[in-house]
């Protein structure tokens, strides 16, 4: 009984150590690569509704919140910095959702500011 327990433990020691690396190992890298252009579409959008020029800088894409919806449509909370003018700058959070289209094609389909 006492062999059979030590060969089980040590046959589940190796096997699901390995099993968790090969998921991440195999994991399709194409999810966070469509993160980022989700998040890089929707910094997009909101520069350029926004207005360019007062747009200074946004939050990192790691600190914005991305979700696919249902139909395809992905939505993404984040943070940017906008001038005010004369040196004051405001913190403000923005909603975007948008459907991802083919050959960069993206399309808006609502943004708001809070």
């Amino acid at each position: 009984m006492g062999l059979s327990r030590i060969f089980i433990g040590a046959v589940l020691g190796v096997l699901i150590p390995t099993a968790i690396a090969l998921y991440f190992f195999l994991a399709p890298a194409d999810t966070a690569s469509a993160h980022a252009e989700v998040c890089q579409a929707a910094q997009g959008f909101v520069a350029e509704k926004v207005a360019p020029a007062k747009v200074v800088g946004f939050e990192a894409c790691s600190d914005d919140k991305e979700l696919q919806l249902k139909g395809g449509a992905w939505q993404v909370l984040g943070d940017v910095e906008i001038d005010k003018g004369t040196g004051n700058t405001e913190h403000e959070s923005f909603l975007v959702r948008l459907r991802l289209g083919k050959d960069g094609a993206n399309t808006l389909e609502t943004l708001s500011l809070r």
